[in-house]
């Protein structure tokens, strides 16, 4: 999953957009060591990978979204194990999650967080999405934020996870197996980001986990 701006039109401002614009025209220069540095920087802003593309004249600015580089992270601070999180569930979430954009269908825009909060009654149009995360990927991908809201006492309930993948299969069109799929992985990925923000994995993202781990598709 990714997300792209050229350099003339990113969302950064002052120092950095310069930056990224001026060594952005270093056609075939190596990477210097602000451009480094600012990587590492927004990474770990905003928690996934960014890289600054050079090119001929301008540059781009791209941020990936849910890449296998979480779980080689997971195994990465617990030397080869899961730590906190239950290593069952997460071989299997790392497994799926690879073999999912292996066989991504084709890619459209996203929302990339479209669940209960981010989907609003309006006055200009019935409703509205809001906070979009301009994320690229297969549409089941979608579902995954859908699935682990507006609760865990609600998306835990396998009766309701259920229901809500026949419903978006049947009225969507999408494969049933890959929605359900896409939010496991995800909820498994949350939980492990509760580990890095918290020390300890949020136990709402677990029971989610494990329903639909269960579920049938």
């Amino acid at each position: 999953m990714e997300r792209t701006w050229t350099s003339g039109r990113t969302p950064l401002d002052g120092a950095r957009h310069e930056l990224i614009a001026a060594v952005s025209k270093r056609k075939g220069a190596d990477k210097s060591p602000q451009v480094a540095s600012l990587e590492e920087e927004l990474s770990r802003a905003i928690g996934t990978r960014v890289r600054i593309r050079q090119g001929k004249g301008k540059g781009a600015v791209s941020v990936e979204f849910y890449t296998n580089d979480d779980f080689e992270r997971i195994r990465k601070r617990f030397d080869g194990g899961t730590g906190p999180l239950p290593a069952g569930l997460t071989a299997r979430a790392e497994s799926l999650f690879a073999e999912l954009l292996a066989s991504s269908g084709p890619p459209v825009v996203l929302h990339g967080d479209l669940h209960h909060g981010n989907i609003l009654s309006a006055t200009r149009a019935p409703w509205l999405a809001i906070d979009p995360k301009g994320v690229v990927g297969e549409a089941e991908y979608e579902a995954g934020a859908l699935l682990a809201n507006p609760s865990p006492e609600i998306a835990a309930d396998p009766a309701v996870a259920s229901r809500r993948i026949a419903q978006l299969g049947d009225l969507l069109g999408f494969d049933r197996q890959r929605i359900r799929d896409w939010a496991f992985a995800q909820a498994v990925l949350r939980a492990w980001w509760g580990v890095e923000d918290r020390q300890s994995p949020n136990p709402g993202w677990l029971r989610i986990a494990e329903t639909l781990a269960a579920v049938p598709a």
